[in-house]
């Protein structure tokens, strides 16, 4: 059941928590972002989005981020890397209608580079603001992603032997660090030679 939107007592939070997803949770790779949120307070048709990153998008990876899709939002949108290269600031240019409270928003990113260091990515913060850049809605709480490396080890593989005499019969250990998380009933397989 929706509630009607004169129930709602709006304090600077959305109706239902935001998303920030990764198509591509590679570390280094470009994929596509997708961020959904729910704004409790309007959404003015010259308003803008931001979306606070966990990580540093380098020049050349911010100046290619481009828009792949809106949905929930009529008019023009556009995207931006503000000059810090951590916020996507998205700013619709008036001609569309305001979005009603409750009303959900679909944005998506394309050229979206994954940070260079593997690992938890750390919150994402996305905020609703208004013409003149104020904050309205906020969640600085959004889960991040689990960068994973791409096919490689954290740290490559070393095998040491206990005794490495001729005719030995010595015990080996292999010690590395996996790039992908490897799953309970997974197999690590040593070929010697």
């Amino acid at each position: 059941k929706q509630v009607p939107e004169s129930e709602f007592v709006c304090k600077g939070a959305f109706t239902t928590a935001p998303s920030v997803v990764l198509s591509e949770p590679t570390k280094g790779k470009s994929g596509k972002a997708t961020i959904t949120l729910t704004p409790c307070t309007p959404l003015p048709a010259d308003g803008k989005i931001a979306v606070k990153l966990p990580w540093n998008l380098d020049k050349l990876a911010g100046g290619r981020v481009s828009m792949g899709g809106v949905t929930g939002m009529d008019g023009g949108v556009a995207v931006k890397v503000d000059a810090d290269g951590d916020e996507l600031i998205f700013t619709r240019d008036g001609t569309g209608s305001t979005v009603k409270s409750n009303e959900r928003i679909v944005l998506v990113i394309d050229n979206f580079k994954s940070p260079d260091a593997a690992g938890a990515t750390g919150a994402f913060g996305v905020s609703t603001l208004g013409p003149s850049g104020k904050p309205v809605d906020t969640d600085l709480n959004v889960p991040g992603s689990d960068i994973v490396y791409d096919g490689a080890f954290a740290k490559q593989p070393a095998v040491k032997l206990s005794d490495d005499k001729t005719a030995a019969k010595p015990t080996a250990t292999l010690t590395f660090a996996a790039g992908t998380p490897i799953p309970k009933d997974g197999q690590i397989k040593l070929k010697m030679p």
